[in-house]
């Protein structure tokens, strides 16, 4: 759990007025977009891949073969959109 706080708190420096846009900074109980918990996520699967819809056999063998985890790297995308009409 350690890690994963240590993780955190250095995401959240990141949180620059650009990324956020009009949010709240995350806190300690929700982030700035809404979820109530710290949710890391792991980009597995391209569009078109053709996996099965039930992800449980992936995911097993994907923990069976893997094993732990070590979550050092995030990237965050600031997607600037432009207002209706605009071109």
């Amino acid at each position: 759990m350690p890690a994963i706080l240590n993780y955190r708190q250095r995401l959240l420096r990141c949180e620059t007025r650009a990324v956020l846009g009009s949010r709240r900074p995350s806190t300690i109980r929700t982030n700035a977009f809404g979820a109530r918990h710290f949710q890391p996520h792991v980009a597995l699967l391209k569009p078109g891949s053709g996996i099965d819809r039930d992800l449980t056999k992936l995911g097993s063998l994907f923990r069976e073969r893997i094993g732990n985890l070590t979550f050092d790297k995030f990237e965050i995308e600031v997607v600037i959109r432009q207002e209706e009409g605009i071109v």
